[in-house]
């Protein structure tokens, strides 16, 4: 069975010797595990035991510690992302994970394309995540059990998501949520993937959704104007989580690290350890087969829709419009498009589209980021509502 001692260190202890010597064991020997399913044994001096026993408690058993989650689904993105504002607050270490259960971000029925364009996203997340010291946790499996798995593990206070208002998520989301009320973990949900909140809307209307375009611009003037974007993320000071080489095995973890026990016994100093355990590998086998980078201008990443079990439908000899997923391509593309609209609003054009129309360009259709969420669609609404004014 697994004990937890005053310091919170899991010890593995056979059945029927709890609280005895176990024959043959010197009274100095250690039996800890970073895993409660394989023991790691220490036969060694009381010094170095003791040190070990304190480098795993500070790595993994920190009492008192205040983890956040922000659990990524839609909403790619970094900028007004009022769910990650609060995941920010309050916390002392944060793990932004996204978790592939088959349904999240339309996966269940999903195509060669969106599929590349979701990992393109997840991909340009990570790199983002990097330049500020952390990085996305990609997770397999069920939300609820891997909630659960990490309350049991590291601990958690909070865990912030963005609301997906599609009857859909109800199922999933309502199970999250009941979790952490049975666990005493506060849960935060955060609208930011739509202008309005759509119950707003409902209730606004009598109950009843708006049928027709015209009933639902009656309805949101009734309401009044969208929220204005969410303050910008600052991750000063912010401690990124370092999640445990048994839990990324047992999660399926498609980003892992480096196992910290054996970092830590061997580290001089408590920061060298925290600069070795962001030095993170992909553990996806047969990782010679992948790559970062990018073909033909479209991004690759490590993980790959032929790798999910999806093929392109395209032969090779085939023109194909690269759709480049991501918030970084998107708000670059939100530029480009808006230096077009000032040019056409300057010259008297209401409409941009057909003021002087690049029909031989690349498209600068928003749909694909808006949908993940790699765009704030609260974000363009600012953007033009300014934009007229200042032309």
């Amino acid at each position: 069975m697994a004990c937890c001692d005053a310091d919170g260190l899991f010890t593995m202890i056979e059945p029927g010797h709890a609280g005895r010597n176990t024959d043959g064991v010197h009274p100095t020997e250690i039996r800890t595990s970073i895993s409660p399913s394989s023991a790691v044994e220490l036969n060694t001096t009381g010094a170095l035991a003791n040190y070990a026993t304190e480098a795993v408690v500070v790595m993994f058993s920190e009492k008192g510690k205040k983890v956040n989650v922000h659990w990524f689904r839609h909403g790619l993105r970094l900028h007004d992302n009022p769910a990650f504002l609060e995941a920010l607050k309050d916390g002392d270490e944060i793990f932004p994970i996204f978790i592939f259960d088959g349904e999240t971000a339309g996966t269940r029925v999903v195509g060669y394309n969106r599929m590349n364009f979701l990992l393109e996203s997840l991909h340009d997340l990570d790199t983002q995540l990097r330049k500020f010291g952390g990085q996305l946790f990609l997770f397999q499996g069920s939300p609820v059990h891997i909630f659960e798995r990490l309350w049991e593990e590291v601990g958690l206070q909070k865990i912030c998501f963005e609301q997906d208002p599609e009857p859909i998520w109800h199922t999933r989301d309502s199970s999250v949520k009941q979790f952490c009320e049975e666990r005493g973990i506060h849960w935060v949900e955060k609208v930011s993937h739509t202008l309005w909140e759509p119950h707003q809307v409902v209730k606004t209307n009598g109950g009843t959704p708006p049928l027709t375009y015209q009933m639902f611009l009656h309805t949101v003037s009734v309401i009044g104007k969208p929220s204005r974007p969410a303050e910008d993320l600052d991750f000063t000071g912010v401690k990124f989580g370092v999640l445990p080489q048994y839990l990324a095995e047992e999660f399926k973890c498609l980003v892992s690290c480096i196992p910290l026990f054996w970092i830590t016994m061997f580290s001089w100093t408590y920061e060298l350890t925290m600069l070795l355990a962001q030095i993170a590998f992909i553990s996806i086998k047969h990782r010679k087969n992948y790559f970062w980078g990018d073909e033909s201008k479209c991004s690759r990443n490590s993980l790959t829709a032929q790798d999910l079990g999806l093929q392109q439908d395209v032969s090779a000899s085939e023109r194909m419009v690269c759709w480049v997923g991501g918030e970084t391509r998107a708000l670059e593309n939100l530029s480009d498009r808006m230096q077009v609209e000032e040019a056409a609003f300057r010259r008297g054009f209401y409409l941009p589209n057909q003021s002087l129309p690049d029909l031989l360009g690349p498209p600068t259709s928003q749909s694909a980021a808006l949908r993940f969420g790699c765009l704030s669609v609260r974000r363009i609404s600012a953007v033009h509502f300014i934009l007229p004014l200042e032309s």
